[in-house]
C-alpha cells in the first residue's frame, strides 16, 4: 500500500507541474529636450542592420540608448500590422487599426480623394473643417474598433497632449504604390495615426505624391525622393516641435516581398535601407544634438513574421546603453505604448491617465555598441526561436502526462503485483517533473543557433537523469522521488527570480518579450 502511495503522489505531483496552456539596475529618466525627431524604420529588427554598412544610422544607433522593442499592440492577438503600431504610438497604450483596410487613408487637406478632396470628405465623415495639414480619414473607424477592446485607450492621445502643451506637430511619410501601375490607389499613410490628435488630424506635414519619384528597379516601381522628404523636413523642423518621418521605402519593401523572390527580396531590402541611410544623413544634418532628440522605433515586425524591432534613443545627456521601462523592467527590452510616454518625458509633458505605457530609461550600459547590438540580435533570435516551440513543449506535455494516468490506471486495476509496470509508470513521472526544470535550464544554451534537434535532445536528457536521480532517492522513502522533483522546480525557479530572471525570458514554459505579457519574475506557468 505504501508503494502504491508513493507512486500515486508521484504521478499526482508531475500532473501539477504541468501547464494549463502553451503560451538591473534602474536607470535615470530621460532629459529634457526642445525638438523630437521620431524615425520611423517599419519592420527593422537588429539582425536586419548586420551585413550591412549603412553610414549614417550605424553611429547614430551606436551613440544612442537601444533596445529590442515589443510591438504587440492588440490586446489578444500577436500579430501586429503598420497601422496598429501607429495607432498604438499615438495612443500610450495597446490601441488598433482597422487591419489595413482603411487606416492607411491620411491625406493631405487638398489632395484629391475620389470626386473631392480628402479635407471636404473628412468634413463630411467627421463634421470638422480643416484648412491645412493631414487628416485621417479612417479616426472614425479607428475609434469605433477601440471602444469595445476595455483598455481605455484614446488614439490620437499623444497629439491632443503634445498641442495643449504648444508643440508642433508634423508627419512625412508615403508608403504608396501599387502594380500593375493604373490600379485604384493603395494608401500606406498609416504614421499620420502617431501624432494626429483626437479629432483625426496632424497640422503639418506631407504625405502626398510630391515625395515620390518613379524608379522601376524599386518595390512598386517608385521610392522616395530623398530630396523632397529632406525639405518637407526642413520646413516643419521648428522650434518645440515633434515631426516623424518615416522611411516608407521599407514600408513598400516588406509589402512587396510577398511578391518576390526570397532571393531578390533580400537585394531590394538591402536598397531599401540604403536609401534609408542616405535620408537620415540628410536628415541628421538638420538636428543638433546639444538640444534635439532623435528617438528611432520600428512600429510593426516584419509581415508574416513575429519578432523583435528596433529602438533607439540619443538625447542631450543619454548615455548609450540598453534601454528599459517600468513596463518591462528589464534592460535591453522597451514595449511600442512606452514610445508616446517617452516623447512627453523627452519634453518634460506630463503623460495623461489614459496611457498605460511609461517612459524609456536607460538600463545598464551592456558593453560597447557592438556587444549591445549582439546582445539585442541574439535575443531576438532567441524569443523567435522559443515561440515557434511553446505548443510542441505544452504538446509533449500532454502527451506524457496521457501516458502517465494511462500507466497509474492499469498498474492500480489490472497489474497490481507487475513490478515492470510500476517502475515504467514510476520513471515517466519524475520524467516529467525532471522536464519541467529541463526546459527552464534550456535558456542556459544558444539553442536558436544549434537548433530544434539539439533542443529536444538537451530536454529529454536531462529529465531522464534527474529522473533517474529524483528514483535513486525511494530507498530513503516511497514519497522521497516526488518531494525531491517538486523540490528541484522550486529551487530552479526561486534562484532564476533571485537572480533576475535570465531562465524565464524567452522559456517556452516562461515569459515571451514578443507576447510582451511579462518581462520579469514569474511567468504565469511558473508560478
Amino acid at each position: 500500500m505504501r508503494r502504491a502511495a508513493g507512486l500515486v503522489t508521484v504521478a499526482l505531483a508531475a500532473l501539477v507541474a504541468v501547464p494549463a496552456s502553451a503560451g538591473a539596475r534602474a536607470g535615470d529618466s530621460l532629459p529634457d529636450v526642445d525638438r523630437v525627431l521620431i524615425l520611423s524604420l517599419p519592420s527593422v529588427t537588429w539582425s536586419d542592420l548586420d551585413d550591412l554598412h549603412l553610414p549614417n544610422l550605424d553611429p547614430l544607433l551606436d551613440e544612442s540608448a537601444v533596445g529590442d522593442l515589443t510591438t504587440r499592440a492588440h490586446p489578444s492577438r500577436r500579430h501586429t500590422n503598420l497601422g496598429d503600431g501607429y495607432v498604438t504610438m499615438g495612443a500610450g497604450t495597446r490601441a488598433i487599426g482597422d487591419g489595413g483596410v482603411t487606416d492607411g487613408q491620411a491625406l493631405e487637406v487638398g489632395e484629391p480623394f475620389g470626386l473631392d478632396t480628402a479635407g471636404d470628405v473628412f468634413e463630411l465623415r467627421t463634421g470638422r473643417s480643416v484648412e491645412r495639414g493631414i487628416v485621417q480619414l479612417a479616426i472614425a473607424t479607428i475609434d469605433a474598433r477601440n471602444d469595445p477592446l476595455l483598455l481605455d485607450s484614446e488614439p490620437g492621445a499623444l497629439g491632443t497632449t503634445l498641442a495643449e502643451a504648444g508643440y508642433r506637430r508634423a508627419v512625412i511619410a508615403n508608403g504608396d504604390g501599387v502594380e500593375p501601375a493604373g490600379e485604384p490607389p493603395v494608401y500606406r499613410r498609416a504614421a499620420a495615426s502617431a501624432l494626429m490628435d483626437e479629432v483625426g488630424v496632424v497640422p503639418a506635414g506631407a504625405v502626398g505624391g510630391e515625395l515620390l519619384v518613379e524608379d522601376p528597379n524599386a518595390p512598386f516601381g517608385v521610392r522616395y525622393d530623398n530630396d523632397a522628404v529632406a525639405a518637407a523636413f526642413r520646413e516643419v523642423w521648428r522650434r518645440r516641435s515633434v515631426v516623424l518621418v518615416e522611411a516608407s521605402d521599407l514600408t513598400r519593401m516588406d509589402v512587396y516581398r510577398d511578391l518576390t523572390t526570397s532571393e531578390q527580396a533580400d537585394v531590394l531590402r538591402a536598397e531599401a535601407l540604403r536609401q534609408t541611410d542616405d535620408l537620415v544623413g540628410r536628415l541628421l544634418a538638420e538636428v543638433e544634438p546639444e538640444r534635439d532628440a532623435v528617438l528611432v522605433v520600428a512600429p510593426a515586425h516584419p509581415q508574416g513574421e513575429l519578432a523583435l524591432t528596433v529602438a533607439a534613443v540619443r538625447a542631450p545627456g543619454v548615455e548609450p546603453g540598453l534601454l528599459r521601462s517600468a513596463t518591462t523592467r528589464r534592460s535591453g527590452f522597451v514595449q511600442l505604448m512606452d514610445v508616446a510616454p517617452t516623447v512627453l518625458d523627452l519634453l518634460d509633458v506630463d503623460r495623461p491617465s489614459s496611457m498605460l505605457g511609461r517612459p524609456f530609461e536607460v538600463g545598464r550600459g551592456g558593453g560597447d555598441a557592438a556587444d549591445r547590438r549582439a546582445y539585442l540580435g541574439d535575443a531576438d533570435e532567441a524569443a523567435r526561436f522559443v515561440d515557434d516551440l511553446n505548443e510542441p513543449v505544452a504538446g509533449l506535455f500532454v502527451v506524457l502526462d496521457a501516458a502517465l494516468l494511462v500507466g497509474v490506471v492499469v498498474w492500480l486495476r489490472l497489474l497490481t503485483g507487475d513490478r515492470r509496470v510500476r517502475e515504467g509508470t514510476m520513471f515517466v513521472a519524475l520524467t516529467v517533473l525532471g522536464l519541467v526544470p529541463a526546459v527552464y535550464l534550456a535558456r542556459l544554451v544558444a539553442f536558436h543557433d544549434l537548433g530544434e534537434a539539439a533542443y529536444w535532445a538537451f530536454l529529454a536528457l536531462v529529465a531522464m537523469v534527474l529522473a533517474a536521480a529524483y528514483r535513486a532517492a525511494a530507498r530513503f522513502g516511497p514519497l522521497d522521488p516526488a518531494l525531491l522533483g517538486t523540490g528541484v522546480i522550486v529551487g530552479v525557479l526561486a534562484l532564476d527570480v533571485f537572480a533576475g530572471a535570465p531562465l524565464q525570458i524567452s522559456s517556452a514554459l516562461g515569459n515571451s518579450p514578443i507576447v510582451g505579457g511579462r518581462f520579469i519574475g514569474f511567468g504565469n506557468l511558473a508560478y
